[in-house]
């Protein structure tokens, strides 16, 4: 038979141990829920440079729906990267986009808040990018990949780009891209994607 002092010297280590392992999920549990409650410094916001149409004869000025982009940029002596990955220009709403005004085929001239190395510039038929050209046309939604393959790749529209402002002409209708790039390489530099409907 065990007597009492035998008993306490027999469960003194598993008690030290069962502490300890406590003690340290405590501590564990407290550092975790410490780290979380910590107030974390948002990243300071992208300063992506919007992009301004202006149709020929007229004074209004509209700021065009900024598309897809991968920005890099330097806030407090940090270096920080940007990208925005959406759907493609030929895939908004056209409600969603910016609305510039033409009576008819009209010369519109953009600037742009940053001036980029590069633009090149696309459109689509808003009549074919919208659903109700399909509404009644049988097996329609079988060549629904293929055409939303061609509208991918828009029609290319001739431009220029001199002084840091970019001119082309727009018609009725359409929808057109502006695809942007800016820093010292333009085969590595920063993209930018501006899109806009005329009507």
């Amino acid at each position: 038979m065990v007597d009492s002092a035998e008993r306490g010297v027999t469960m003194k280590p598993k008690t030290s141990r069962a502490i300890a392992i406590t003690a340290i999920i405590v501590i564990t549990v407290v550092t975790l829920i410490s780290c979380q409650m910590l107030p974390r410094e948002p990243f300071p916001e992208a300063d992506v440079p919007n992009a301004h149409a202006r149709v020929a004869g007229s004074d209004d000025e509209t700021t065009l729906t900024l598309g897809r982009y991968s920005w890099s940029y330097t806030a407090n002596g940090q270096n920080y990267g940007e990208t925005l990955l959406q759907i493609g220009p030929q895939a908004w709403n056209v409600d969603e986009l910016a609305h510039v005004s033409a009576a008819s085929t009209a010369r519109v001239t953009v600037t742009f808040d940053e001036a980029p190395l590069t633009t090149y510039v696309q459109s689509w038929d808003e009549k074919d990018l919208s659903e109700e050209d399909l509404v009644g046309k049988p097996l329609a939604w079988r060549a629904r990949r293929w055409r939303d393959f061609v509208n991918t790749l828009g029609e290319e529209v001739p431009s220029t780009f001199e002084d840091d402002v970019l001119a082309f002409e727009v018609t009725p209708g359409r929808r057109y891209a502006i695809s942007t790039r800016f820093g010292p390489d333009p085969s590595e530099g920063d993209r930018v994607e501006y899109v806009f409907t005329v009507s």
